[in-house]
């Protein structure tokens, strides 16, 4: 419920200008749908695994989706409730926790980049933590960064895990992206130990993840 919350969060964001009055149904029903997650704690599959699992199980829990949906509703709203319930929960949700897979079944790393942002961009000082949880997720894919522990093809793509791989190359290189456009917002950058990480870089590793899954396709035709 509360991933639902979030992406009808962030796509009150996509509307606010083009229909506004759609735009805030999104926004109201992302409110109720998150305090509904935040009321009945609990991974979905726990109540439907006969139906859901193996293959759709929630192995991260339910955490990283409360703070995914609280991160996007302070972003929708501006509400300062939002911004307090991550001050006050985001250790308890997992913000610190060392996961630095983002895909379906875990937000954590979703979540601290787009808080970094508050931080950098608007000067949140009281999110400074999400900055450096972001910076390890990006030293972690560093090739060559002391905290590298990223495996990539021969012909540099990212490899994940085997069965569908490509989902995390493509949600990987958006955060990349998307961190790149706040680090040349704030005019910083990432030390990953004695390597220095520009939002350059970081658009050139994205871009060779684009290129290599193309190359990959091409190849099996």
């Amino acid at each position: 419920a509360a991933e639902t919350a979030a992406a009808l969060a962030a796509a009150s964001l996509v509307f606010r200008r083009s229909d506004p009055i759609y735009s805030k149904v999104l926004v109201r029903r992302a409110i109720r749908v998150f305090q509904f997650a935040d009321k009945h704690r609990g991974s979905y599959s726990n109540a439907l695994k006969p139906f859901v699992c193996p293959f759709y199980c929630s192995y991260s829990g339910y955490q990283d989706e409360l703070l995914w949906g609280a991160a996007w509703l302070h972003k929708a709203t501006k509400n300062p409730m939002y911004l307090n319930y991550i001050q006050v929960n985001g250790q308890i949700l997992g913000a610190a926790e060392y996961d630095n897979t983002f895909g379906w079944d875990n937000k954590h790393v979703g979540a601290r980049i787009l808080l970094s942002k508050e931080f950098l961009v608007q000067r949140v000082k009281s999110l400074h933590d999400y900055k450096g949880h972001s910076d390890n997720f990006i030293c972690s894919l560093i090739p060559g960064a002391g905290s590298s522990s990223a495996q990539y093809t021969p012909g540099g793509l990212l490899f994940k895990m085997s069965d569908s791989n490509m989902q995390y190359v493509t949600s990987t290189s958006f955060l990349l992206v998307t961190y790149a456009k706040y680090l040349t917002k704030s005019h910083t950058v990432v030390q990953c130990g004695g390597t220095t990480v520009t939002p350059k870089k970081l658009r050139t590793l994205a871009k060779k993840q684009f290129l290599g899954s193309m190359h990959d396709v091409v190849s099996g035709l």
